[in-house]
């Protein structure tokens, strides 16, 4: 486990490029109320760099107003001793990554289901070209 700021990361979930994400919840929950979360943060090799600073921060803020039902919802964002994050809504389950396989040797009857997944991959590129027309 990782203190970070009021937080602590119990697990890595995934990296990118830019970012970290973790299973997180609040330092001082305790008990059977803790509230997992996944906090994503940028990476330690890009806290100096301006550049990426105001990319995460942008896609932080564009982030916060979304609403949909089938986008996370973040809960907060800021910076911890330089370093930027954003606090979201943790959904248990498969992620993307291992459920891709499987809807793509679903028949084509089946594949329909499918075009949900496919438009989520596709809001998500929008929301980071989106993010990188703002920071320009």
């Amino acid at each position: 486990m990782i203190r970070f700021g009021n937080y602590v990361l119990l697990r890595p979930i995934g990296a990118g490029g830019m970012a970290e994400v973790y299973v997180a919840r609040r330092a001082n929950d305790s008990g059977a109320g803790n509230q997992f979360m996944a906090l994503k943060r940028i990476l330690p090799r890009h806290v100096g760099d301006e550049r990426f600073r105001r990319m995460f921060r942008s896609e932080a803020e564009l982030s916060v107003m979304l609403s949909n039902s089938n986008i996370v919802k973040v809960f907060e964002e800021g910076e911890i001793d330089g370093c930027a994050y954003m606090v979201m809504e943790w959904v248990n389950g498969a992620s993307l990554h291992r459920v891709m396989p499987a809807v793509a040797a679903l028949d084509e009857a089946r594949a329909e289901r499918g075009a949900t997944v496919s438009g989520l991959e596709a809001d998500l590129g929008r929301r980071g070209r989106a993010a990188e027309r703002l920071r320009e």
